[in-house]
């Protein structure tokens, strides 16, 4: 006695999957190109696909060589894929050919062939091809709107960079580094900061630090060391990319501003000078009214003294009427000369040393910052180092005369 146990095989639909109708219509409904080449290199079959690559109809393909219906570049292709399918053996992939539809445009394709076999016996060769026209364009488009991107940022002198997440430089920045000089190494990690002028460093480094615990746009500005050690301005700006909720990088650009900040602080001298233009004009405006209102040598002299020391913000200032016949200088100024050591009385012999007496005797003014800028023109005009020492002892630090 026995039992079967075999389980009972689903009733088939009657439609065998080997049935040539059923490859026909996958073939020529296929939305890749398909061909099918006999050993000798004639055409067995095609799929309407392929006639958008050759422009010719089915029919037209059958029991044809490549060379004897298509253009010599894509003959030329499939023979040589073809024969190295005969001797080698092996499949050839990813073959980029481009045709030209009856409208004119272009249509790029890959196509790649396989030997079809039964046992060790060569049935044939199969082409299947992709229409990649789409892509290609998109990819054009792409590429075009980076390259439109690249001359915008370079036509602002902007340099572009990029971090991880955690702000660490990890990838290139070749404009950066073709501005500071900095190689590769130097530049990753927290490298860039080497470059950041030190009195800015700190506050750039904190305010970047607070952008990236609170992930917000960091905005800042700050010297930049170039190759040729000057320094350049770049105001920076950054924001974090943000991706399901976590931040996945950084992208920043740096602007130079050097030109805008030279400018601004030309501005300013200028502004400064005009005020202080302004300034002498009505100080000289009230000494002319002053003078005009002067009846005495004594009062002349005391509108030039108040005038020059508050134009001047001396601490002390004197004026001598030069006396030739006597070849001295006659302080007419109540308060004498503090700054000439030696000398009493209201006169000063014009051999007396004093940045009076080398202003008549040099005929020029005489400016001196500190004693050394003193001392450097006493020497020249001759003063033995005794007298210089003696006097330098009594003067002021800062004189002016003229």
């Amino acid at each position: 006695m026995s039992a079967e146990t075999s389980v009972p095989r689903p009733r088939e639909s009657g439609l065998d999957i080997s049935d040539s109708g059923l490859f026909r219509g996958l073939m020529s409904e296929a939305p890749f190109a398909f061909a099918f080449f006999d050993p000798s290199g004639r055409f067995v079959r095609v799929n309407s696909t392929f006639t958008e690559l050759t422009g010719h109809p089915v029919e037209r393909h059958l029991e044809m060589t490549p060379g004897d219906l298509l253009s010599a570049d894509l003959a030329t292709l499939i023979d040589s894929a073809l024969r190295r399918i005969g001797g080698e053996g092996l499949p050839v992939t990813d073959q980029r050919i481009r045709t030209r539809a009856e409208n004119g445009d272009t249509r790029h394709w890959t196509v790649s062939f396989f030997p079809m076999r039964e046992d060790d016996l060569l049935l044939g060769t199969a082409l299947f091809g992709v229409d990649l026209t789409e892509r290609q364009q998109t990819e054009e488009d792409l590429r075009r709107s980076e390259e439109r991107y690249r001359s915008l940022v370079e036509s602002q002198q902007q340099l572009v960079w990029i971090t991880s997440p955690s702000g660490v430089a990890v990838e290139d920045a070749p404009q950066w580094r073709a501005v500071t000089g900095q190689g590769l190494e130097e530049y990753l990690a927290h490298g860039w900061l080497d470059a950041v002028h030190p009195d800015d460093r700190p506050g750039a480094e904190e305010a970047w630090r607070e952008a990236l615990r609170g992930r917000t746009m960091f905005e800042w500005s700050y010297r930049v060391r170039t190759r040729a050690s000057g320094y350049r301005h770049f105001e920076v700006r950054a924001v974090p990319i943000i991706r399901h909720g976590r931040v996945i990088e950084w992208v920043g650009a740096n602007s130079d501003v050097t030109p805008q900040r030279e400018a601004e602080e030309m501005r300013g001298r200028l502004t400064d000078q005009l005020g202080a233009a302004a300034l002498r004009t009505a100080r000289l405006q009230g000494a002319t009214a002053l003078l005009a209102e002067a009846l005495t040598v004594e009062q002349v002299v005391q509108v030039i003294i108040d005038v020059g020391r508050t134009a001047l913000a001396a601490d002390h200032s004197g004026v001598a009427l030069l006396d030739q016949d006597r070849a001295s200088l006659n302080v007419i100024n109540s308060g004498g000369v503090p700054d000439a050591p030696g000398i009493s009385g209201d006169e000063i012999a014009l051999s007396t040393t004093s940045v009076m007496t080398m202003a008549v005797n040099s005929r020029r003014p005489v400016f001196a910052e500190s004693p050394q800028s003193l001392r450097n023109q006493l020497v020249d005009a001759g003063v033995e180092d005794e007298r210089i020492a003696e006097f330098l002892d009594g003067t002021d630090e800062r004189v002016t005369s003229r």
